[in-house]
């Protein structure tokens, strides 16, 4: 079966399953999963190169669409641009989470967005606040696909539609750090809804103690994704130049205001109709 085959495959088994399913409140929230944005061929492809087998695929995909209904984040960004950037407008001037930039891999000519997320200071993020920091992360993260889409386009290439993620953990200790509960949430956010998105992930100035989890814990993560985290630390510079492109050290050393600023630019580009 060719590639755009197994995309329209699922997505008929998704509908399929949805028409089917006894998850849903009311006929409401499965007219909005039948039309979620996420039920189309690219997108099927994606997790299918993401879980590589139909079933595996069909299954997350539809818990994807699920989430995105129960959390209210089943939304078109590209037909509601205006009203989501109204919706999140304070959220980008408050958050330390957001797209600073870009990166240009010049070997692949392939342009990809740069995500930031920088550890905030005092108090970490609280459980009463954990599901709008989540709606904001999707906001964040559906951004930095849509963007990514664009500049690899109509036909994914392996290394297309893909970001580099950004983990400033400078200033980080055991009070600044989320909830456990936040911190699973948001990685199975990265992990079961963006599949085959990651290009390169870079954890900047770990500390001693959470490194030396990493040691641990990295034999249990598959290859694939243990080869693109990356440390680097600000104190080797040498290090940082070897490692990353200068446009990912020019992000580093951005400011927190820079990079929100850099943000809403992005967005608002976004709302510019053709």
């Amino acid at each position: 079966m060719s590639e755009m085959n197994v995309g329209v495959e699922i997505v008929r088994l998704v509908k399929t399953r949805i028409e089917k399913s006894t998850e849903f409140k009311d006929e409401s929230a499965r007219n909005a999963a039948l039309n979620s944005p996420l039920l189309n061929e690219s997108t099927a492809l994606r997790y299918y190169k993401g879980y590589h087998k139909v079933n595996k695929a069909v299954n997350q995909l539809e818990n994807s669409i699920l989430y995105r209904v129960n959390t209210d984040t089943n939304y078109s960004l590209h037909s509601n641009a205006d009203s989501i950037l109204n919706q999140n407008a304070l959220k980008i001037s408050k958050n330390l989470t957001y797209i600073g930039g870009f990166d240009f891999d010049e070997k692949d000519s392939v342009k990809r967005p740069v995500i930031i997320i920088r550890k905030r200071e005092g108090e970490a993020i609280q459980l009463d606040q954990a599901s709008e920091y989540l709606k904001y992360l999707m906001f964040v993260l559906d951004c930095a696909a849509f963007v990514a889409d664009l500049n690899c386009g109509s036909e994914m290439k392996e290394e297309d539609g893909k970001w580099v993620y950004i983990m400033d953990m400078k200033g980080s200790n055991r009070s600044n750090m989320p909830p456990k509960s936040v911190a699973k949430d948001t990685l199975s956010i990265f992990s079961n809804h963006f599949p085959e998105r990651l290009h390169k992930c870079f954890i900047l100035d770990a500390s001693t103690g959470f490194y030396a989890f990493w040691t641990i814990i990295s034999p249990f993560i598959d290859s694939v994704t243990r080869n693109k985290i990356v440390f680097i630390w600000r104190s080797q510079p040498d290090q940082v130049q070897s490692t990353v492109s200068i446009h990912i050290q020019k992000l580093i050393d951005q400011s927190i205001h820079e990079g929100q600023n850099e943000f809403h630019s992005i967005i608002t580009s976004l709302c510019i109709k053709d």
